[in-house]
């Protein structure tokens, strides 16, 4: 890809990690001020995965997830955790993310109405020993794939 190859070809590689921390800034002020982003989460996912900054690189595709499933892609949303986000968690050593990421593909699961797998997933976690608030974001998401789970019974997507 021509961006990898410029960041390795580049003098200054850590620009591209500065360029992807100014958009992860402007995302994390807008979901704090509870603003819409639009899709600033991808640039800066992108950025961050050339520039090998991977823990940040997953928590900002969490963000594009987010963005995926708000314009009802679920389907790709899901398919970037499955294809990049989760694959980068476990290439790269980072296990403290497995948790948060397979909770939040379960959310992604029930969205896409595969009820019964989501709460597979869900269920799947409590062979970890997650810390307090990885439990408290499991319970989060399993009461999300409830309400999901609830809203199809009721025939409303």
């Amino acid at each position: 890809e021509a961006l990898q190859q410029a960041c390795l070809n580049s003098e200054t590689p850590d620009d591209y990690k500065r360029l992807a921390d100014c958009f992860a800034m402007h995302v994390k002020c807008c979901r704090q001020l509870k603003l819409d982003y639009g899709s600033a989460a991808f640039p800066a996912m992108k950025l961050y995965m050339v520039s090998g900054a991977w823990r940040s690189a997953v928590d900002l595709g969490q963000d594009v997830v987010e963005t995926l499933l708000r314009v009802n892609e679920a389907q790709a949303a899901l398919s970037l955790i499955d294809q990049q986000l989760l694959p980068i968690a476990q290439a790269y050593n980072l296990p403290e993310l497995i948790v948060g990421l397979r909770s939040h593909r379960a959310v992604v699961l029930a969205r896409t109405g595969d009820i019964a797998a989501a709460r597979a997933e869900i269920s799947s976690l409590t062979r970890y020993e997650p810390t307090p608030a990885q439990a408290d974001d499991i319970r989060e998401q399993a009461s999300i794939i409830e309400e999901l789970a609830a809203q199809q019974a009721h025939g409303r997507p």
